[in-house]
């Protein structure tokens, strides 16, 4: 996806974090996507969100996501995406 001047850092704090999913079936660009594997389910999202919307920071209820501005000039962050497994 085109990273533009509007990127957020998206961070998620996952020892809040209870695996739910409903970030990533709450957001439209799908940057945030879950895998179920057998007793593990594992999450994986891009450090970066260009949309307005804030849909998947509203919906989680333990309050485990940020959106943080991001200037257009600042170093992208590293590493690109978050990867987090619940049991």
């Amino acid at each position: 996806m085109k990273e533009t001047p509007t990127d957020r850092r998206l961070r998620i704090d996952v020892d809040k974090c209870i695996g739910c999913f409903a970030c990533a079936a709450s957001c439209p660009e799908k940057r945030i996507v879950f895998k179920d594997e057998d007793a593990l389910r594992r999450f994986a999202a891009s450090s970066l969100c260009a949309a307005a919307c804030d849909a998947c920071r509203k919906v989680c209820p333990v309050n485990a996501i940020a959106l943080e501005p991001l200037a257009p000039d600042a170093a992208r962050p590293h590493p690109p995406e978050i990867t987090w497994v619940f049991r």
